[in-house]
């Protein structure tokens, strides 16, 4: 506990403590003022991307029930989404073990050359992180819009639901 009371004696804390404080004061009072803006951008933004996506949807229902060639058109469209997901999937797991699996040789080297592969490796492993982050965004997304073709399919060959 000693190492604790030194180090709130140090004037140094003290100076950065009131000073981060007043920032984070500063940057609060600037966010508050422009939150409900933003929020309401994202609205707006999320609305008329919803109002156009319905559109499509709407369009592409329509098309499909006057040309039943279009149904297996967009049923190979799914399916191509479907692998596309997977294999995007299965390509963020073999990023992450690259990234898990980056090996260094360092008994040989020289503690300045050791610095340097570390940092290499790290920006390496770095680079495969975000790979399989991206991979797994675009899964993501690509599975999403999978399932909104799927559910206009099922509104032209499945019946209506009864009851």
């Amino acid at each position: 506990m000693e190492w604790l009371a030194n180090y709130l004696s140090d004037p140094k804390w003290w100076i950065a403590t009131v000073i981060g404080s007043i920032t984070i004061h500063i940057v609060a009072r600037r966010l508050d003022d422009r939150l409900p803006a933003l929020f309401r951008g994202i609205a707006n933004i999320w609305l008329t991307h919803s109002a156009k996506r319905k559109a499509e949807s709407e369009k592409r229902i329509t098309a499909m029930r006057e040309n039943q060639l279009l149904v297996h058109y967009y049923l190979n469209a799914l399916t191509r989404r479907y692998i596309l997901a997977v294999t995007t999937f299965i390509m963020s797991g073999v990023s992450i073990l690259l990234a898990l699996n980056v090996v260094t040789y360092e008994q040989a080297l020289s503690t300045e050359q050791q610095m340097r592969i570390y940092a290499d490796m790290y920006l390496v492993r770095v680079l495969f992180m975000l790979t399989a982050a991206l991979y797994t965004a675009h899964s993501f997304f690509t599975i999403i819009d999978a399932a909104g073709l799927r559910t206009d399919i099922h509104k032209v060959v499945l019946p209506p639901q009864v009851g």
